[in-house]
């Protein structure tokens, strides 16, 4: 999973998963391993981690993020869909699967 820039928001082409998270929240810190899990289960899929700083807060308020942790998904930098809050490792992959499934 590859760290998220400032750089990268215009260049969101394809199919991309941001995993939303943030210092000091329990269920970020126990979700990083089951993203990570995940990502390898999905290699046509960019997977990116956001760490939320100041910085960020114009894009997270452009992607309507409102609570850690968050993933994304994001196509040609249009949102497509959110989850929100700690979820299982089957419970990601079965959303993001059906959610791949429905965009293409």
């Amino acid at each position: 999973m590859e760290k998220f820039s400032l750089d990268l928001i215009n260049k969101l082409l394809g199919l991309n998963v941001i995993f939303v998270t943030g210092e000091g929240c329990a269920s970020c810190v126990g979700m990083v391993d089951v993203v990570n899990q995940v990502s390898e289960k999905f290699k046509n899929v960019n997977f990116y981690i956001l760490n939320v700083e100041e910085s960020y807060l114009s894009f997270l308020e452009n992607y309507q993020v409102r609570m850690l942790p968050t993933i994304l998904i994001i196509k040609d930098n249009k949102l497509l869909d959110a989850c929100h809050g700690y979820q299982p490792e089957e419970i990601l992959e079965l959303w993001l699967d059906a959610k791949i499934v429905e965009i293409n």
